[in-house]
């Protein structure tokens, strides 16, 4: 081949390589998507920003629902314990701050500290366990903070005791609580435990204020009277469905009182008018599923919230306070019984030696006292006599009851010639 034709095949390859290699530059050019344009209601002053927080994302639709999970400190196994479900699905009564037993707890706090997130007094001393945490700084799993059994938490706050201590409170002490009241609030059980005096002299610093009682006492005497009142109704609502297989079937406060009337005239009075009647400050009640259900409510002024009640917490109060009262009950009785026994100690003791102490046997103690206690008391369930034991001189003796609801680590109470205790 001449060498012209070397250079004119050589001259024709060189022009195929560049308009190749102009083609494959233009299709990967013209094969890359510009980005879509942005639609006016996105440019500047919509508030919206592409691939922002604001609008959707790469993968998402503009449809999309999703709704990201909410991080819990809380263990499942510590939810499926008090809510029965692994993950909280409604964060308003198990989420890390719900407070679904209106204790002044967080859900959070009540799993740190091991009380029940469903209970306001999981030590059944009479005191919140928010309260006990965050006002008083006493042991919210403890009757006893001062380790001393014959004095309760309760009890100390009713003589002005701190616990810690148990030395009357120092002007330091009750400023420091008054501080904790102003900025946490009391709730139930504490203020129906310590009633409007002592709740205005721990409000108040242990002092009155100028003027007369404070805007925040009378709240919490108001708030007392629908607690109770609501607590009532409550107890009545359980009797009627016993009665009745049902509760009220309205939606309408006055018709169910009036309804539930007889029940609530056979006890004691109550006024079923809210201390304020004026909104939000008005009792409700509404019937779930035809009468099977029910909810009752009241709006606090300390919690400035409403407080809802439904059939199953009713239940569960009216149950505790009939544990209660048998309790009450049973260490009445004990009390008699131990006063008779020092009766009869004192008439049969040995004239020789008067402070020599003599009781009955464990077969005649109840003959040998029914002259100074008639009848002699039983247990208000069961109806079955006390447990009552004597040494085998004669010289000391044991009256006891177990409790249904007793302090938390106690069993039940004992009465003897030292006294009367929890044990």
């Amino acid at each position: 081949m001449s060498g012209k034709k070397i250079l004119f095949f050589a001259g024709i390859g060189i022009i195929v390589l560049i308009l190749l290699g102009s083609g494959i530059y233009a299709y990967t050019r013209l094969s890359k998507k510009s980005p879509a344009p942005i639609p006016a209601s996105q440019t500047a002053g919509s508030g919206e920003i592409p691939g922002s927080g604001n609008s959707p994302g790469a993968g998402s639709s503009p449809n999309s629902s999703q709704t990201p999970s909410v991080q819990s400190q809380i263990p499942s196994s510590w939810l499926q314990k008090y809510f029965g479900e692994t993950v909280c699905a409604d964060q308003n009564v198990c989420g890390d701050n719900a407070d679904p037993d209106h204790d002044g707890l967080t859900n959070l706090e009540e799993y740190k500290l091991g009380t029940d997130p469903n209970n306001p007094d999981s030590s059944g001393s009479g005191i919140a366990d928010g309260d006990k945490v965050h006002v008083f700084n006493l042991d919210p799993l403890s009757d006893h903070t001062a380790g001393i059994l014959k004095y309760t938490d309760a009890g100390d706050l009713k003589y002005k005791y701190n616990s810690r201590t148990h030395q009357p409170f120092t002007a330091e002490d009750l400023a420091k609580i008054a501080a904790n009241i102003k900025q946490y609030g009391l709730h139930e059980p504490t203020i129906m435990t310590l009633g409007p005096d002592l709740v205005n002299f721990y409000t108040n610093g242990g002092g009155v204020a100028a003027g007369g009682n404070s805007s925040p006492t009378e709240e919490l005497n108001r708030d007392t009277q629908r607690a109770d009142t609501i607590k009532q109704i409550s107890f009545a609502l359980i009797k009627y469905q016993q009665s009745n297989g049902s509760y009220p079937d309205t939606n309408d406060f006055t018709t169910m009182i009036a309804d539930i009337q007889p029940i609530l005239s056979a006890g004691r009075a109550i006024n079923t008018t809210d201390p304020l009647n004026t909104p939000p400050y008005i009792y409700g009640y509404q019937s779930v599923n035809s009468g099977a259900d029910f909810k009752l409510s009241y709006f606090s002024e300390t919690q400035n919230q409403e407080i809802d009640i439904d059939a199953a917490e009713a239940l569960q109060e009216y149950s505790k306070d009939q544990e209660d009262q048998h309790d009450a009950q049973r260490q009445n009785d004990l009390q008699q019984i131990a006063n008779a026994l020092e009766l009869y100690s004192n008439d049969n003791a040995n004239p020789a030696d008067p402070s020599q102490k003599v009781f009955p046997s464990e077969t005649s103690w109840k003959e040998a006292i029914s002259k100074y206690l008639s009848p002699i008391p039983v247990d208000p369930k069961t109806d079955q006599d006390y447990t009552y034991t004597v040494s085998p001189d004669n010289t000391r003796f044991a009256i006891q009851a177990v409790l249904e609801d007793p302090p938390t680590g106690d069993k039940g109470y004992v009465c003897s010639q030292d006294g009367c205790t929890y044990y």
